[in-house]
């Protein structure tokens, strides 16, 4: 991400954190970020909305 780490300290720290700086953390790291919506009826919906187009 080339932060630096007491930045990267407020990241993981933080109660709520923008999508696209999750997104950021989460691909520094090697993963992809996902976001679904899980229903008592076992519908999982993924949310495409928020996906980092690049």
């Amino acid at each position: 991400m080339n932060i630096a780490q007491p930045n990267i300290s407020q990241i993981e720290n933080r109660p709520d954190a923008l999508i696209s700086t999750l997104n950021q953390y989460i691909e520094a790291l090697g993963g992809k970020l996902e976001i679904h919506a899980k229903f008592p009826d076992g519908q999982d919906i993924e949310i495409s909305q928020f996906a980092i187009v690049k």
